[in-house]
């Protein structure tokens, strides 16, 4: 009988008859789910977006969303991701008198609690469509523990301009 992939060293060992290891199910317990890649979807009549599967299958279906630092997009973390950043940001500024009370002013007040759909959806808030610009073709870019959700013109012009090259990308990697 084969391993499970739990049970495959990590360590690339692909012999025949061996599965590499699922590095997805190493982070089951932690609550950690990989957001990758680049999606093109259009937004529903009632501002839904259609999540891909591979975000969907496994992963959480509670969110928070709000802008992106620049205001450029909107992120979209897991509930509980959020909470943990939330708890510790707010105990970094415990300290400072009215430091942690406009933290949370400023977090909560910019923020909403989203959750997928039956089918897969997410109901994005005209607060932060409208901030963003985001009209009717977005682009769903994955970020590891995160993903972004951009206007898709705004989105091309913006790597257009950066224009990292893929090799200096993936050497930081």
């Amino acid at each position: 009988m084969p391993p499970s992939p739990r049970e495959v060293p990590a360590s690339g060992d692909n012999a025949p008859g061996r599965r590499p290891a699922d590095k997805r199910a190493s982070h089951e317990g932690a609550g950690w789910h990989a957001y990758l890649g680049l999606h093109h979807r259009a937004l529903d009549a009632r501002r839904r977006v259609l999540i891909p599967a591979q975000w969907r299958h496994g992963g959480p279906r509670e969110f928070a969303v709000c802008l992106t630092p620049g205001g450029r997009a909107i992120l979209a973390l897991p509930a509980e991701r959020f909470q943990r950043r939330l708890d510790a940001v707010l105990r970094e500024a415990a300290g400072s008198a009215g430091i942690s009370e406009t933290l949370q002013q400023r977090i909560a007040g910019c923020s909403v609690q989203v959750e997928l759909d039956s089918t897969g959806r997410l109901l994005l808030p005209l607060k932060l469509l409208e901030a963003t610009g985001i009209t009717r073709e977005v682009a769903l870019v994955g970020c590891l523990d995160k993903f972004e959700i951009w206007d898709a013109a705004c989105f091309a012009q913006t790597m257009t301009d950066n224009a990292v090259s893929d090799s200096n990308v993936f050497r930081a990697l």
